[in-house]
């Protein structure tokens, strides 16, 4: 593997702009030694309706976290959909990659009894199908470059990955023994679901029908100005806001960081442990949240009084992989003329869309930790982009 091959994603030039997603010109094709890697919770609906949508959250971008401690950096391409998350990846990590998927899995099932579903594509392979992968890069901040993801052959690689065949060749194994464990560290997950600034918080998902990429751009266009239009500017409709984010008191959000870094149910030694580290750590944090006070204790580089601001910095809001993803605050009259000027682009035959609708937002938080690199993946609360997909899915189905 070349240089070039291995560093391709890190020497990407970075959009400024999320309403530059549309440019084809800031897409590279992934070059065919690399890997798409996909996990996702498997029955995440029904685990949402049993009240686990907390914990499918963190089953499902958890990965990101092991693999950005293979690559001991975080500036790599991943998406995270909710209860899942996509990552491309150069093949000379593949060996150890699979190994910490491994783990994960085995991770997520005795921590909260989920299954996670976790597969493996070549690129060449989707190539060699006549399908097309494509990168861009986004920076967020200093702190987080965001991966775009465009062409179909993520969503053809997705249902290969997802088929249901017991012999399916781009799962992980049951039996695959890894020679290397997942090192979650870094995984925090100490915030409130947060109260956004107006009446809903509300997961979307569009789906462009068209390929033609001119004609994908104009009707991507055609969205961001609906948005505009019905909700007004990002400082409108961003989900969170640094004052109203809190530390939790929820012993249950509490267990689930705890339960994924000591890699144990509650009964462990090393669970207690953790546990008792992580409610001294919660008690500084309140006090340096609430009072703004600067104490001599940093995350990141950052002054533990100042995560909230950096939280919203760096958070994930809205995302591109082939789909647009995005959460947001709206008043129920906002979000009412949306989902009409969204149906009606439906009814012309260029979209479908998913939307869920909730009241609050939900931050799960990975920092690396030997490089400033961090990101705050956000959802909307009872189901995010899991239900919102879970419509956009039926639509489809319907056409």
């Amino acid at each position: 593997m070349s240089s070039a091959t291995l560093h391709f994603y890190k020497d990407l030039p970075a959009m400024r702009s999320f309403a530059e997603i549309g440019e084809i010109d800031a897409y590279h094709p992934v070059p065919g030694d690399w890997y798409v890697v996909i996990t996702d919770v498997i029955g995440s609906t029904r685990a949402i309706e049993a009240g686990k949508y907390k914990q499918v959250n963190v089953a499902g971008g958890i990965a990101a976290m092991a693999i950005a401690n293979v690559l001991e950096d975080m500036d790599y391409p991943f998406v995270f959909g909710g209860d899942g998350v996509t990552i491309l990846i150069p093949g000379e990590v593949v060996d150890e990659v699979r190994d910490v998927l491994v783990d994960t899995r085995a991770m997520v099932r005795e921590a909260f009894a989920l299954e996670l579903r976790v597969g493996l594509m070549p690129v060449h392979e989707i190539q060699d199908s006549g399908h097309a992968v494509s990168l861009a890069k986004l920076q967020i901040s200093e702190y987080y470059n965001q991966a775009m993801i465009a062409g179909d052959g993520l969503d053809w690689a997705e249902a290969r990955i997802k088929d249901r065949d017991p012999d399916n060749p781009y799962l992980v194994p049951e039996d695959h023994a890894p020679l290397r464990r997942a090192d979650f560290r870094g995984f925090t997950c100490r915030w409130q679901d947060v109260k956004g600034p107006h009446d809903e918080t509300v997961a979307l998902i569009v789906k462009v029908v068209e390929t033609d990429p001119i004609a994908r751009r104009r009707i991507m266009q055609e969205v961001f100005g609906a948005i505009s239009e019905h909700l007004g500017g990002e400082g409108d409709y961003h989900p969170l806001r640094a004052e109203h984010l809190k530390p939790t008191r929820d012993r249950a959000y509490l267990h689930n960081e705890v339960a994924v870094t000591s890699k144990q149910p509650k009964g462990g030694l090393r669970y207690q442990l953790g546990m008792v580290k992580l409610r001294l750590q919660m008690a500084i944090f309140r006090f340096a949240v609430r009072t703004g006070t600067h104490l001599p204790i940093r995350v990141n580089g950052n002054n533990i009084a100042d995560l909230p601001r950096y939280n919203v910095l760096s958070s994930d809001f809205r995302k591109f992989d082939n789909t647009l993803k995005m959460i947001l605050a709206c008043t129920t009259e906002g979000r009412t003329r949306l989902v009409a000027h969204l149906e009606r682009m439906r009814a012309r035959g260029v979209i479908y869309y998913g939307v869920h609708i909730s009241d609050r937002a939900l931050t799960t938080c990975l920092l690396h930790e030997r490089t400033i690199r961090e990101v705050h993946f956000v959802d909307a609360a009872d189901g995010g982009y899991a239900l919102a997909a879970k419509q956009l899915k039926s639509q489809l189905r319907a056409a």
